[in-house]
């Protein structure tokens, strides 16, 4: 019974991309662990419907913050949820409290809810998205 996080963090032609994901190697998934993936994946949906162009960068980051501290879990919440990808699997900008960056057309996020140190471990629900003229595109198929 092992909690197994995977991050992929593929590269081509120089750029990123970053993947993550949380995989227990039995079943059933131990109640609070599946609490806690049920509630990353929700922040991570919350955190991607605040994702548009217009919304300021501390709006964005704060939709899957305040899912994680309504779910009791903002103790193991331990960095800002949204970053650029580009040459780096994560650089500026970084969206987190304070960030008034304003999101335009375009613009290529990983959407990333950590949840480590833990009784149950840690792990993070990780994937790349696009801001589109209307909302944003995930650059995955992945569930």
């Amino acid at each position: 019974r092992d909690l197994v996080a995977i991050s992929i963090g593929p590269r081509f032609q120089g750029y990123h991309g970053q993947l993550g994901r949380p995989v227990y190697l039995d079943k059933p998934v131990p109640g609070e662990l599946d609490y806690a993936m049920k509630s990353a994946k929700e922040a991570q949906e919350l955190t991607r419907e605040a994702l548009k162009p217009g919304t300021l960068g501390e709006e964005v980051e704060a939709a899957g913050r305040k899912y994680i501290e309504k779910a009791g879990l903002l103790d193991y919440y331990v960095y800002s949820s949204c970053h650029s990808v580009g040459t780096a699997e994560a650089e500026e900008p970084v969206l987190g409290p304070g960030s008034k960056l304003v999101v335009q057309p375009d613009m290529v996020f990983s959407i990333d809810i950590p949840l480590f140190l833990a009784p149950f471990g840690g792990f993070r629900y990780e994937d790349g998205f696009l801001v589109t003229e209307k909302g944003n595109s995930k650059l995955n198929c992945t569930t």
